[in-house]
C-alpha cells in the first residue's frame, strides 16, 4: 500500500483527493460487516534484553494481526532462561514507543535456546479500522457550512461550533432544572396556603 500523507494545511481539494486515494487502496469500508483482519509483519527484531543478559540475542518476527500482537522465533539465540523478557519498541512494530511497546516472555528453552515465547502489548490499530471509525463518526448527510480554506481551519471552526452547541445544551439543561425547582416551589406554596386556610377556618 502506497503511503499517502495528509497535512492539516492541505486545501479541501487536496484533502479530498488524498482521502480518495486512501479509500481506493482500502476498498469499501463503509459496510457494517467489515472486519479489521489485516496482518502487518515485522521481521528481524532483536529487541532489548535484560541488563544482566549474557548470550546471543534471539531474533523474532512480530505480527500485528487485527490489532493483536503475535510472535514467532526466527533465531533461538543463546543464554536464555524461562521467564526472561525482551522488549520490542513500538516504533519498530508500526506504533509509538511506550504506547505500543511489546514484551516477549520466554516460556520454554533448551540449553538457553528459546523454544517458545509469548508476547503482550497494545498494538497500533489497523488503518482500515481507523478509517472506518472516521466514516462512522462523520454524518454523511451533514452539510458543510464554512468559509475555511484549509483542513486545519475547518477543524478549528468545527470545534468552536461544537463548543457553542455544547454550551447551548448545558444552558438549556440548567433552564430545565430551574424550571423544575420553580414548579416544586409552587407546589409547596399551594400546600402552605392550604394549611393556612385550614388554620384560619378553625379560629
Amino acid at each position: 500500500m502506497a503511503i499517502v500523507n495528509i497535512q492539516n494545511t492541505n486545501t479541501f481539494d487536496e484533502w479530498r483527493i488524498k482521502t480518495n486515494e486512501i479509500g481506493a487502496q482500502l476498498g469499501d469500508v463503509s459496510g457494517s460487516g467489515i472486519t479489521n483482519s489485516a496482518t502487518t509483519t515485522f521481521a528481524g527484531l532483536t529487541g532489548i534484553n535484560a541488563n544482566d543478559f549474557v548470550g546471543t540475542a534471539a531474533t523474532f518476527t512480530v505480527s500485528n494481526v487485527a490489532g493483536t500482537y503475535t510472535v514467532a522465533i526466527t533465531q533461538a539465540g543463546t543464554g536464555y532462561a524461562d521467564s526472561d523478557t525482551i522488549l520490542i519498541k513500538g516504533s519498530l512494530i508500526g506504533g509509538v514507543d511506550g504506547t505500543n511497546d511489546a514484551t516477549i516472555t520466554v516460556t520454554g528453552q533448551t540449553g538457553g535456546n528459546i523454544d517458545t515465547a509469548t508476547i503482550a502489548g497494545t498494538a497500533s490499530p489497523g488503518l482500515a479500522s481507523e478509517f472506518k471509525l472516521v466514516q462512522e463518526y462523520v454524518d454523511p448527510t451533514q452539510t458543510l457550512n464554512t468559509t475555511a480554506t484549509t483542513l486545519a481551519d475547518a477543524i478549528n471552526e468545527h470545534e468552536a461550533n461544537r463548543s457553542a452547541a455544547q454550551q447551548a445544551r448545558e444552558a438549556r439543561q440548567r433552564f430545565l432544572e430551574k424550571e423544575n425547582k420553580i414548579e416544586e416551589l409552587q407546589s409547596e406554596v399551594q400546600e402552605i396556603k392550604g394549611i393556612l386556610k385550614q388554620l384560619l377556618e378553625r379560629m
